[in-house]
């Protein structure tokens, strides 16, 4: 139950209590004038008597339920006491909170214009760190520009160098080339020197091609005489052969014949003798026949053999003169050829020699001028370098001066942060007592309710008992604050108004109860005899309103205290 319901309901029970009482008190003054004065019958009278009797209990009744609502009364002026008690703490609570508030707020200004400073300084510093920044990466760019151009500088001073180097090794190879040529050119001349003094000492070449030819022709004549004599030798020797074989053959015969004859002079006939005498004369004639034949073959072999033992004997020496010649113009030609290949080889290192000299003048040219330009490269390379460091002395400057702007940067943001954290410390302190002003402002709306709920069920309860009540409560409390508004109010009469105001807290977003007028109740009666039991009623139902009130608003109590 919300706390506004709460009062409402009990002041709603309040002044049904009231109602109730005022009827009561009407209903007793009708029955004292209302008062029966004529005669009934006898069943009317034994109804009134049991009316009488009924109500006689129902008065009875009525002082036990006066005695009970005394010991509640007297509890619940305890209660009320309890929650004015609980309203003056509160009330202090929410002093001492707004004073809480009024520092954190303080607090919350002072660390918001500390950010807002800080703020500044580090916005300052941050654009100094820009500036820092892009002097560096300028000055960073203007070094790798010079950097650049101290490697160009370098690889051109290189080339300069690669080339002057190239140069010079081809003048020294060409320089070499011409020692070597000149060195072949004075060998060359003197091994022609040498061979043309040789051929000089051999002779004329015609001479000396004749004299071998005739040499050799005389050789190659002696040569066949020897090879036709030994020929006609080797023909002649098979022929004496031949007639020596048939000298003996002959002789053989004659032999024979020979015996022939003697054997027929001693023991033949004459016809046997003649015949033996023939063949041996025969044999005779052809044994003297192949013996001239033999000695004529023989002597033709001799005298082949003679001229053959001459022309071989004559042929060594005119071989031998025929070769002496051939090597004199053999030795003429080879010296012929060496003068001819040392002309030539050296007229060709005179012409390397020429090529040589030509080469390396032109490469001396070349050197000088590869020299020229390397100086200018290392001109070049100097004035980049002494660039590239007035340039890196820059860098060094800017990066220097980028790095203090970033420390300042970073001190600045340190700073910001700071504030920043000490503005979200000085904010949660003033929640905090914002939290606790609202928390103290709800207790204390809790109390005036509590103390408005209690004061009613007082009320009823002394309504119920038949005795005054007095206002034990603050009848005044206040909660200082703007923009108060009625919220609600009830009249029932004379110093009986209960009127609820509220204001908003200082954030505006929940209102609460701020003004709480209690009503002062003098007298209230209950009938004591009288016909007065349908009217009386509204006392018992207001007692049993005030009941169920009292234990909605515990059990709210408990539940939110749980």
């Amino acid at each position: 139950m919300k706390k506004g319901q709460k009062v409402l309901l009990g002041t709603v029970a309040l002044g049904g209590a009231l109602i109730g009482s005022t009827m009561i008190d009407q209903n007793n003054v009708h029955a004292a004038t209302t008062a029966p004065t004529t005669n009934h019958s006898k069943t009317t009278l034994a109804n009134a008597e049991s009316q009488v009797s009924q109500t006689s209990q129902a008065a009875s009744q009525a002082s036990q339920n006066v005695t009970s609502a005394q010991a509640h009364l007297s509890a619940t002026q305890s209660a009320v006491q309890n929650a004015s008690q609980n309203i003056s703490n509160a009330n202090q609570q929410i002093s001492q909170a707004s004073q809480a508030i009024n520092s954190a707020t303080q607090s919350v200004s002072q660390a918001s214009q500390a950010v807002s400073s800080a703020q500044q300084v580090a916005n300052s510093a941050n654009s100094a760190y820009q500036n820092a920044s892009q002097a560096q990466a300028s000055a960073q760019q203007d070094a790798n520009s010079a950097q650049n151009a101290v490697s160009q500088a370098s690889q051109q001073l290189s080339q300069a160098n690669s080339t002057a180097s190239s140069v010079q090794n081809t003048i020294n190879s060409a320089t070499s080339a011409a020692t070597s040529a000149q060195s072949a050119i004075s060998a060359n001349s003197a091994a022609a020197s040498q061979a043309s003094a040789q051929m000089n000492s051999l002779g004329n070449e015609s001479t000396l091609s004749q004299a071998a030819s005739f040499a050799q022709q005389a050789a190659n004549t002696a040569s066949q005489a020897v090879n036709s004599a030994y020929s006609a030798m080797n023909s002649l020797e098979g022929a004496v052969n031949s007639a020596n074989q048939a000298c003996q053959s002959a002789a053989d015969k004659y032999f024979a014949a020979s015996e022939a004859y003697a054997n027929a002079l001693s023991g033949g006939n004459s016809q046997q003798i003649a015949a033996a005498s023939a063949a041996l004369s025969a044999a005779d004639q052809a044994e003297a026949q192949a013996t001239a034949k033999y000695n004529s073959l023989n002597k033709q072999h001799t005298q082949a053999e003679s001229v053959y033992t001459t022309a071989a004997r004559q042929y060594p020496a005119l071989k031998k003169k025929a070769e002496q010649a051939q090597q004199t113009y053999d030795n003429y030609l080879d010296a012929k050829k060496r003068y001819d290949n040392a002309i030539k080889a050296m007229n060709a290192a005179q012409q390397q020699l020429t090529n040589a000299n030509q080469q390396a003048a032109a490469a001396r040219q070349a050197l000088t001028t590869a020299q020229n330009d390397a100086k200018q490269a290392q001109a070049a390379l100097t004035q980049a370098q002494q660039a590239a460091t007035a340039a890196q002395n820059k860098l060094n400057a800017a990066n220097q001066a980028l790095s203090n702007a970033q420390q300042t940067k970073q001190q600045a943001d340190n700073a910001l942060n700071q504030a920043q954290q000490q503005l979200q410390n000085a904010q949660a302190a003033l929640s905090n007592a914002q939290r606790q002003l609202q928390q103290a402002q709800q207790q204390l709306a809790d109390a005036q309710a509590e103390q408005a709920y209690q004061q009613a069920l007082a009320a009823l309860q002394a309504a119920e008992a038949n005795q005054p009540v007095a206002n034990t409560g603050n009848t005044n409390s206040t909660i200082n604050g703007a923009n108060s508004t009625e919220y609600g109010s009830l009249n029932n009469g004379s110093n009986t108004t209960i009127n609820l105001k509220t204001t908003t807290d200082n954030n505006g977003t929940q209102p609460v109860m701020t003004q709480v007028t209690l009503p002062t109740i003098t007298k209230m009666k209950l009938p004591a005899t009288g016909n007065t039991i349908n009217h009386r009623g509204w006392g018992v139902l207001a007692v049993l309103g005030a009941g169920i009130l009292a234990s909605l608003g515990l059990n709210k109590r408990k539940q939110r205290r749980h």
